[in-house]
Formats: structure tokens, C-alpha cells, sequence
């Protein structure tokens, strides 16, 4: 690229005088005239329009210039050999690691574990038609996991008249529907308590938009109030809780250490074998360890911290 003319140049070709090319040397971007003598090849040009490329080639006998690869190439291979010998140790590492994290990490987990209750064969199973207790909505959906306890309270205080849902004027055509607050909050337990606040706290007219339900979902205080209505039933486990979270940051902590040691054997794995070996070796160790921590965090998750109560209630809940 250059926005200028070039009014004259010279590109010449020197190689062994004892050396022939297989063919006269070619130009292509523009027409000159090519001149040759023993070692030697030159071509004068005239003008060069602007951002106007010249090409020049001009064919050897294979191996007439070199008479060895190229260092980068001895390097590259050199790298390649010590990294396939090291390779074996780092499998080695990455596999002892992984299967004996795994173990520790299954131990832990199976240490959570409670004797299933034994369940009867049944010939048929009725049609349930009515809510199988007078625990509420919410604290049933948090029982058995489910990711919308917000939407059971919304429908209750629906049904007990604390809330009403109106539709709203339409917004590019579409129908809207708020939520209106009403004048009947007597007998709110904890959680409706902290769900009324989170939806009005920012409110004026004591009236909401029914999409902003969802925001609910990451509501703190009203998760907490959720999870204390559940201990105080009896249903949750403290130490169990307590117990798990103390797995939980070892796992995460093992996954932290494991990416730790993978990055310190990328650069420890210098060209000779020894260190390639170091560092292959620390980078399967790395890579196993931090498998384990992030299949292990997965498996802590899921380990209920429910008291035996809280399971069975949980159970009969769901049916």
C-alpha cells in the first residue's frame, strides 16, 4: 500500500554463483526487463502506480540453499518430542487425581446420606383433588425445590383478597395486567409480610405491574424469611446446612487450587525434558484437581439439609 507513484526501481536476485535456478526468475505487478548473469538476476522497472504490489519469484532445487531444516523447525520438533514423552506423566497425574478426588468427594457425600423410608406397593393411587395440608403455597414450593415459591404467595393473597390483579392500559398493543394492592393484611406470616414489602417498596400507588413479579425471585429478605419459617417448623437441618456449606468452600477452594497448578505447569513447560515433564506433570494434576472441585461443588449442592421431618413433609407435599 502507498499512495504515491514510484518512478524507478531495481530489484535484483543473489544467490551461489555455482547455483542454476530451475527457471528464469518472474515478475508480476508490472512489465520490466529482466537481466541475468552468474549469481545474479535484476529486473529494472519503470513507473509504479499507486498502491500498485510487485511480485517476485524465482525457483531453487530442493536443498540448494539449505542443507538442514530451519532452527524454528529442529526447535518445534524438539518441543514435540519432549512434550510426547512427557505426555504419559501428566495422563498419570490427571487420572490419579481425579479418581481419588472423586472418591473423597463420594465419601463426603455419602456421608449425607439417610436410610430411605420403605414405601408400599399400592394397586392405585387416587386422584388428589385437595391440597394435601395448610402449609402455605411458598413453603411447600421451597421444600420441594421449585424455583417460583413467589408465585404460590401471589396466587394466596390473591385467593384471601391482600391482592387483586387488574388489567392495565395496553402498551403497543399489547394487554398489561398490575397487581393492586388491597386494604386486607391481617394474619400475613413472615414471608408475606416480606412479600408485600418487596413488591411495593418502590410503589406509589399501591399498584404494580404484573411483570416485575419475577424480581422476587432474587429477593433476600424474602428467601430468608422463607428459610425461617421452614427451621422454625423443624424441617431444616442447621448443622447439616453449616456442615455442607463447609464442603461446599473446600470443593470450590480444590477447584481455585487445581486451575492454580494448571497455570504454573503452562509455564513450567520449558523445552527441555525435564521441565516439560514438571510441567506436563502439573497441568494433569491441575486439570484433575480442578474437575474434582467442580464436580464435587455439583455434588455438595444437591445434598439435601432437610431434617427427616422436613423430607417427609416434603414427600407428602409433592404428591
Amino acid at each position: 500500500e502507498h499512495e504515491y507513484s514510484i518512478s524507478r526501481s531495481l530489484i535484483r536476485i543473489q544467490y551461489p554463483s555455482t547455483l542454476t535456478p530451475l527457471n528464469a526468475p518472474t515478475l508480476e505487478g508490472v512489465a520490466a526487463a529482466l537481466e541475468t548473469g552468474p549469481g545474479s538476476a535484476s529486473f529494472t522497472m519503470p513507473e509504479i502506480e499507486p498502491d500498485t504490489g510487485v511480485s517476485v519469484t524465482s525457483t531453487f532445487p530442493s536443498g540448494s540453499l539449505v542443507n538442514q531444516p530451519p532452527v524454528w523447525q529442529l526447535e518445534q520438533e524438539q518441543s514435540q518430542s519432549a512434550t510426547n514423552a512427557a505426555l504419559p506423566f501428566g495422563l498419570v497425574a490427571a487420572a490419579l487425581t481425579t479418581i481419588l478426588g472423586l472418591l473423597g468427594v463420594a465419601g463426603i457425600v455419602q456421608s449425607f446420606r439417610r436410610p430411605k423410608p420403605y414405601a408400599a406397593d399400592v394397586e392405585a393411587t387416587p386422584l388428589v383433588t385437595t391440597p394435601p395440608g395448610s402449609t402455605a403455597p411458598a413453603l411447600v414450593a421451597r421444600l420441594i425445590k421449585s424455583g417460583t415459591p413467589f408465585l404460590g404467595t401471589l396466587f394466596d393473597l390473591g385467593q384471601r383478597g391482600v391482592l387483586r390483579i387488574e388489567e392495565g392500559a395496553k402498551k403497543w398493543g399489547s394487554r398489561t395486567f398490575e397487581v393492586v394492592r388491597q386494604p386486607v393484611e391481617a394474619g400475613l406470616a413472615p414471608h408475606e409480610q416480606a412479600f408485600m414489602q418487596a413488591l411495593f417498596r418502590k410503589s406509589k400507588h399501591e399498584r404494580v405491574a404484573l411483570t416485575e413479579i419475577a424480581s422476587l425471585a432474587y429477593s433476600q429478605p424474602y428467601t430468608q424469611a422463607l428459610d425461617a419459617e421452614i427451621m422454625s417448623a423443624g424441617w431444616l437441618d442447621a448443622p447439616r446446612i453449616q456442615q455442607r456449606n463447609r464442603f461446599l468452600v473446600l470443593t470450590w477452594l480444590g477447584f481455585g487450587i487445581g486451575l492454580a497448578i494448571f497455570l504454573v505447569g503452562l509455564l513450567l513447560s520449558g523445552s527441555s525434558l525435564e521441565t516439560r515433564i514438571v510441567g506436563v506433570t502439573l497441568v494433569g494434576g491441575g486439570i484433575g484437581l480442578g474437575l474434582t472441585g467442580f464436580i464435587g461443588a455439583i455434588m455438595v449442592i444437591g445434598i439435601s439439609t432437610l431434617t427427616p421431618e422436613g423430607e417427609q413433609q416434603a414427600r407428602a407435599e409433592s404428591v
